[in-house]
This record gives structure tokens, C-alpha cells and sequence, in this order.
């Protein structure tokens, strides 16, 4: 069989495609209009006029130029209009990226930025979290207009403000600004609330007294006012309208009682968000910050770690004692008179001690509460620990009363400590320390006296070394009360602040103080834990 042979077949006839502007002889047209007006010019009108009406397709082709013509025209247009309408949604998007990156850097710079801190476990429990400084930033269309708004959360003394800001009259501003939601139980957290209905957004607010009641607020012009309500379960987290559960609509969006991986997820999206528009970054705020406020934020830091360790300042009685636990005192002092401040740090932690047990005589390891003082210096880059002492000063008849006492010398501040040892009523050690900050930034021993007493037998040493008994007394009595509990001072020269024993009605005041010297450190610090 032979195998067909497509070649064979004759082509067939295509049939020529329609041109929208049809095939004219402009040649032959030309020639006859210019002989028609030629006629016309020797007195033959009427007949040339016929002829130039007679010309074939002259009139259709004139329409189907006018058309095509208008299309170009419109196509045109179209793609000016398009262009203009993209480039002005570019400027308007570039613009609100601006405004909203120039407000998110004023609130870095005023309240920090995004970060989150670990909250108490006992009160919290395990893991939990809180966000701090700027903590939320959003670009949103509340109203659908095409315009956009910026919803931003920041923390100031661990209350939570919801703000947002909008253009009016061509302005960026503040059109919104509450507290989030809460309750009057902290455990149960901060948060804010979002409705999302015919492309537009509706903020959930609700009191604490009421926090299951819920107001839902819609942007109207400059403004949000109130549209509707709503009920919220906010134990489990269940919104509902009219009694019908919604689960798809609302939006809850919680900032602290979080789970720490919830506070990094959030952290990891606002730090995208703001570098989307135009903020100044991080580091650039942080190299644009003086050198008093860079060390005013490092003091505020280890005061800060401080509080994580110990607690905060608070007044504890047990065993009918009274003493002050946690950070107890945080003191700014120019100890060397450089015109640097240091930062003096009291805290009362748990330390491990050596003993003796009395009725076996063997040497023992027992923790008990104990006063930790450090000395903080900022050297134009970081704050470095300059001083640390496992003690302070305290009483020789009470080991129970200690307190923190301060010389001012002639162009120095100078730590003063008399300390006390008992192995038993006779045998102790007592020593008085002057410690001066040199202009090294360091701490040098410029006074010492220590007696040993060994069941009576007594040894005297001044500046560690052996004296007798008379050139002891004339000279060890520099710091005031060393070896007598009631000796008296000049107050203009000693600054003596008790943090335990029987002084417990000046205790308000040493945390009150301590307060406002971290405040000046950082003003958005919260004197007490949530």
C-alpha cells in the first residue's frame, strides 16, 4: 500500500482577511478631484461636482478613518488615565509610608523599641511574657476608602495605648487613642480587639469592670464612632453577635500574659512591619542617642536584670523583722567628682556561707540572706562593675540591722562599711573599711581596721597590719559606730540609709527614693510587679 503523500494535496485558497481601512486608489483619486476642479475652473460645475460624488468609497472610508482614529484616541487616553492613576497611588502610598515612618520613629525614641520581657512565674506562670516600648504597628484601611490608616500599640508603665492615625484635611493625625482592653485581674492580660465586616474595620473596646461587653467603634470622616456591639467570652476567646458565635470575623490581638514564643512571633512581625515604612532604624536612633542617655539605658538595664534575679523594692516582715528584699537601693553618685555619675546597686540575695557547728565543731556551708553591693561605671561605651561586695555595713550588737553608709570627703565620695563576724559571743572579727574610687575608675582600700578576738585574746590591725592596742584607739575609729552601735556622725559628711532592723519607718522613703532614681534612668519604669 502506497503511503499517502501529503505533498499531493493542492493548497487551499485562504481567502484574504478584511483590512479595517479598505484598499483605496489614492493615486486615481487625486488625479480625478485635481481634473474635477480644473473643470469647475472653465465653467463646468454641475458636472464635476457629480463626478467628485460619484468617487467610490470615498464616504465609508472616511468613516472607517474617523473611527479607527478615535479608537487610538481612546487607547491612548486609557493608558494616560492608568499611568496618572498608578503613579498618584504610588505618591500616595510613598507619602503615608513617610508620615507613618516618621511617627513610628518618634515613639521608638519615646517609649523603645518592640521588645518583650519574661513576667513573674509564680504570679503568671511558666513562660510567660509581656511586650514593652513600641510593641505593635499596622497598616490598615479602617473605613475602605482607599486611604490608608496606621494602627500602632505602645507600652508606657506596662499600661497598653491603642492609637490610630489618619489623614485629616491632608494631615496625618491622631484619630483614635485609648487604653487596650483588660480586666481588673492582671492574669487575665492586655489586648485589643478587631471586627472585620464589608471590607472595613471596627475596634472592640470594653471596660474592666465590664470586660464582656464589647463596643465596636467604625471610622466615620475624623473619627470613629460607635456602630454596634457585641458580646465577648474573653476567658476562651469567643465573640458573639445577637447570641450567634463568630469565629471568623474578630481578631484578637493579646500583648502581654503571652507565651514567650507568642512575644518573639510578635516581635518578628512588627520589626517587619515598621521597616516597611519609612522609620529610621534602630541603630540609627541608637547612634543618634547622647552619651548620658546611652548610659542612663545601660544603668537602667542592670538595674532591670536586677529585678528580674531579686525582685523589686518591697517591705517584708518575717519573725517580727522588718527588712527591704529584692533591689533594695539604687543610689547615682559621682564618687571620684569627674562629673560622671556611678551607679550604686543594693540587692539582698541568698549566699552561701561557711560555719561552725557548735556542738560538733566541724565547718559547715549554710545560705542565708545577705546584703550585695556593686558600683556601676559608664566609660562612654558600656557600664562596666567597678566595686562588688557580698555585704554592707551592720550593727555589732545586731547582725540582723545593716545599712549603707557614704562619706563625703573633700572632693570624693567614699564607701564607709563596719562589719562583724561572731563564731560565738567571744570570738569575732570586727573591721571598718574607707573604699575611694581612684581617677582610674577603681576602688582602692584607703582605710582598715580589724580586731580579732579569740575567746578574749584580742588583735589589733591597721591597714593589715599587726599595731598595738593604744595606736588602735587613736586611730580606728575613722568610720563612724565601728565598735559602738550608738556612736553619733555629722550628717552633712555621712549618708547613712538602713535597709533592715529598726528603722523600718524610714524604709517607705529608701524605696521611694530608689524609685525615682530609676525613673530618671528610664520614666517608664513600674515601681511594682503587676
Amino acid at each position: 500500500m502506497r503511503k499517502y503523500n501529503y505533498f499531493d494535496d493542492e493548497p487551499e485558497e485562504l481567502e484574504p482577511k478584511k483590512s479595517i481601512i479598505p484598499k483605496i486608489d489614492l493615486e486615481d483619486i487625486a488625479f480625478r478631484v485635481r481634473d474635477a476642479f480644473d473643470g469647475i475652473a472653465h465653467g463646468e460645475p454641475v458636472e464635476r461636482l457629480k463626478e467628485l460624488r460619484e468617487l467610490p468609497n470615498l464616504k465609508g472610508a472616511a468613516l472607517k478613518l474617523i473611527a479607527f482614529a478615535l479608537f487610538i484616541v481612546t487607547l491612548i487616553v486609557f493608558i494616560l488615565v492608568f499611568s496618572h492613576t498608578i503613579r498618584s497611588q504610588n505618591k500616595k502610598n510613598e507619602l503615608f509610608y513617610t508620615d507613618a515612618g516618621k511617627v513610628c520613629t518618634d515613639y521608638i525614641t519615646e517609649y523603645g523599641s518592640v521588645k518583650w520581657e519574661t513576667m513573674d512565674k509564680n504570679t503568671y506562670g511558666k513562660n510567660m511574657a509581656r511586650m514593652t516600648g513600641f510593641c505593635y504597628a499596622r497598616q490598615m484601611d479602617f473605613d475602605n476608602d482607599g486611604s490608608d490608616e496606621l494602627m500602632l500599640v505602645y507600652n508606657n508603665k506596662n499600661v497598653y495605648t491603642l492609637e490610630v492615625w489618619s489623614y485629616v484635611s491632608k494631615e496625618f493625625t491622631k484619630v483614635y487613642s485609648q487604653e487596650a482592653n483588660s480586666t481588673e485581674d492582671t492574669t487575665d492580660g492586655s489586648w485589643i480587639g478587631l471586627y472585620h465586616k464589608n471590607n472595613r474595620y471596627y475596634i472592640c473596646k470594653s471596660e474592666k469592670a465590664t470586660p464582656e461587653k464589647v463596643d465596636m467603634y467604625s471610622l466615620r470622616g475624623d473619627a470613629f464612632k460607635k456602630s454596634s456591639s457585641c458580646d465577648y467570652d474573653y476567658k476562651n476567646n469567643i465573640y458573639s453577635i445577637k447570641g450567634k458565635i463568630n469565629a471568623q470575623d474578630f481578631e484578637t490581638i493579646k500583648f502581654s500574659v503571652i507565651k514567650s514564643s507568642r512575644a518573639e512571633d510578635i516581635m518578628d512581625l512588627v520589626t517587619a512591619n515598621i521597616d516597611s515604612f519609612a522609620t529610621v532604624s534602630v541603630a540609627k536612633i541608637e547612634s543618634q542617642k547622647s552619651s548620658d542617655q546611652l548610659k542612663k539605658e545601660a544603668y537602667y538595664q542592670i538595674v532591670e536584670r536586677r529585678n528580674s534575679q531579686y525582685g523589686k523594692a518591697k517591705v517584708v516582715t518575717e519573725n517580727g523583722k522588718a527588712f527591704i528584699n529584692g533591689v533594695a537601693l539604687v543610689k547615682l553618685v559621682d564618687f571620684n567628682n569627674d562629673g560622671n555619675e556611678e551607679m550604686l546597686i543594693v540587692y539582698r540575695k541568698q549566699v552561701k556561707k561557711s560555719a561552725t557547728n557548735y556542738y560538733t565543731g566541724e565547718y559547715i556551708v549554710i545560705e542565708e540572706p545577705t546584703y550585695c553591693m556593686e558600683v556601676y561605671n559608664w566609660n562612654g561605651a558600656v557600664a562596666k562593675k567597678i566595686f562588688s561586695k557580698d555585704s554592707i555595713s551592720n550593727l555589732m550588737r545586731d547582725n540582723d540591722i545593716n545599712y549603707v553608709m557614704l562619706q563625703n570627703a573633700k572632693n570624693t565620695v567614699d564607701i564607709c562599711m563596719n562589719s562583724y563576724s561572731y563564731r560565738s559571743e567571744y570570738t569575732y572579727t570586727a573591721a571598718s573599711r574607707i573604699y575611694r574610687l581612684n581617677k582610674d575608675e577603681t576602688f582602692e582600700s584607703i582605710f582598715n581596721a580589724k580586731v580579732d578576738s579569740e575567746y578574749g585574746y584580742k588583735q589589733y590591725y591597721l591597714d593589715n597590719e599587726y599595731t598595738y592596742q593604744s595606736s588602735f584607739e587613736n586611730e580606728a575609729y575613722r568610720v563612724p559606730m565601728f565598735l559602738n552601735d550608738d556612736g553619733k556622725y555629722d550628717d552633712k559628711k555621712y549618708t547613712v540609709i538602713y535597709l533592715s532592723g529598726d528603722k523600718s519607718e524610714k524604709f517607705s522613703t529608701v524605696i521611694s527614693d530608689t524609685v525615682k532614681t530609676i525613673e530618671s534612668l528610664n520614666k517608664n519604669y513600674v515601681s511594682e510587679d503587676e
